[in-house]
């Protein structure tokens, strides 16, 4: 309930299509029929084996044989439960277990939040989410109130008080973004330990998320209406992206993130287009990423003797879209409106849940990288 609003803005995002298209895309079931089936057990293992079958013919169609498709399916959480990505640096990688389980935490806790909202229920909402461990100050503050600090926040109290359902929407929203920006915290954990095998562990969704420009510090009464003083998070997904295909098609890291032009040649795309695209003015749906990463990642002499082209960081892709979403508002709805407002990811916002999920995989036995961090990704 508290997610659905969410996901049901990113995913056709990421498609670029609705929602009941992407879903007849994948499965091959009308929106209908694909709620009829997921009413049993029965009918979601049909559902999961015709998306899986669905996938396969469209990477065999693409040039892969039967093997390695099913290789490649392999590397996809949804459809076998772990996934095995590639570092840019090195074969390898770990699974996606943790990442995997706080997820389906997070779906209990949403059905059963529907199923009190449902009853007008607030004292069973409250119980869903003491009982989910989220019943502390720290889940209900605004991204400008430190539950540290000693202040608490004001979310908390109207979620403690709340006597009608709702009374519960203005905490419940708050804690569905700290809840959000958690689980993508344990994603980034599990995606830096496998892409980045080897390495010192360093929090990577941040490389995605918005940020004032550096022109601000150069001028920081900018005129105005003046474009370009926030860097949007495809506009960093752009850099990251040119500064690994960069590591990988020359052997070594930069030392600093590769111009855009230099972008367009290696992935055969205009340069202007990519530039709206990192202004906000053009989408960017997953295939035309991954079409981009594989153009260019193709190019590197020795992928043949490393068993094809590395895969496109698709979590790091997913931070991007969810990020565009979750910390920036924008002048209107018109596509390519100026960013007026963003939120940043700071210590106490997503350093914190960051620094708590990576001492847990250390708990859990996850293998820790020694080598440096590399500066161009810092």
């Amino acid at each position: 309930m508290i997610f659905d609003g969410f996901f049901t803005q990113l995913i056709p995002t990421m498609a670029g299509r609705r929602e009941g298209g992407l879903f007849t895309q994948v499965t091959g079931y009308s929106p209908r029929a694909g709620r009829r089936l997921a009413a049993s057990a029965e009918g979601l293992a049909t559902l999961g084996k015709a998306a899986r079958e669905r996938a396969r013919a469209s990477m065999i169609k693409q040039g892969l044989s039967w093997d390695k498709a099913t290789e490649r399916l392999a590397e996809i959480p949804s459809f076998e439960g772990a996934s095995t990505a590639p570092s840019p640096s090195k074969p390898g990688g770990v699974c996606y277990a943790r990442t995997l389980a706080a997820g389906r935490d997070l779906d209990v806790l949403n059905d059963r939040l529907t199923a009190a909202r449902a009853l007008g229920a607030a004292e069973a909402g409250r119980r869903a989410i003491e009982e989910a461990g989220f019943a502390s100050p720290a889940w209900f503050a605004e991204a400008n109130e430190d539950p540290e600090a000693g202040a608490e926040p004001v979310a908390w109290r109207a979620f403690l008080e709340a006597g009608a359902w709702e009374e519960m929407a203005a905490p419940l929203r708050i804690l569905a973004g700290r809840a959000l920006l958690d689980w993508f915290a344990c994603w980034d954990v599990d995606f830096c330990l496998s892409y980045f095998e080897g390495h010192e562990p360093h929090p990577v969704f941040p490389l995605v998320a918005p940020k004032l420009s550096p022109r601000i510090e150069a001028d920081p009464e900018p005129g105005k209406g003046r474009r370009g003083l926030f860097e949007t998070p495809n506009k960093r997904l752009l850099d990251a992206t040119a500064t690994m295909l960069r590591r990988i098609r020359c052997r070594h890291w930069p030392e600093a993130t590769p111009k855009l032009t230099d972008l367009a040649v290696w992935t055969a795309e205009d340069a202007g287009w990519l530039a709206k695209v990192g202004s906000g003015e053009r989408p960017l749906q997953f295939a035309r990423f991954e079409q981009l990463w594989e153009t260019a990642a193709s190019d590197d002499p020795l992928t043949p003797a490393r068993g094809g082209v590395f895969p496109a960081p698709f979590p790091l892709y997913v931070a991007a879209q969810a990020f565009e979403l979750m910390l920036v508002r924008r002048r209107g709805e018109a596509r390519g409106a100026k960013a007026s407002t963003i939120i940043t990811l700071g210590a106490e916002l997503y350093q914190r849940p960051w620094e708590r999920r990576l001492a847990a995989a250390r708990a859990s036995g996850a293998v820790i990288g020694v080598k440096p961090w590399p500066k161009a990704l810092s």
